[in-house]
């Protein structure tokens, strides 16, 4: 399944399940860096973007953006391929961008972990 197909289908199921929630994907914005999908609900807005494969290629100005954002607020890294769904928070280290492991499952296109996730990130007191 491609990157495109993935993505409509976790907004899908996001719009589903969070009908008041405020879901924009913006890969078809011409500045370069920005995440795939901002997801608002309940005071909080998380970036999103989303990768495909066992060896996505995150880097450059990508990976800096999602970096700052993270820093200010909330930005992760989705990747799905074939082993399984993981869920990635990028962080500025010393110059260098690294991605922090938040959660994974053994389960490929798990649209619930990420979901779930989104979901208890807004119960925290």
């Amino acid at each position: 399944m491609t990157e495109a197909k993935l993505k409509r289908a976790f907004v899908t199921q996001a719009r589903r399940r969070f009908p008041a929630a405020v879901i924009f994907r913006h890969e078809d914005i011409r500045t370069a860096g920005v995440p795939d999908l901002s997801f608002t609900w309940r005071g909080l807005t998380t970036w999103i973007e989303f990768k495909v494969g066992p060896r996505p290629k995150f880097a450059g100005v990508q990976a800096y953006t999602c970096a700052r954002l993270a820093r200010e607020g909330r930005c992760w890294i989705v990747v799905w391929d074939d082993g399984g769904t993981y869920v990635y928070r990028p962080r500025i280290l010393n110059c260098d961008v690294v991605i922090d492991p938040m959660a994974g499952t053994d389960k490929p296109k798990d649209y619930a972990l990420v979901l779930d996730l989104l979901e208890a990130e807004r119960k925290k007191p």
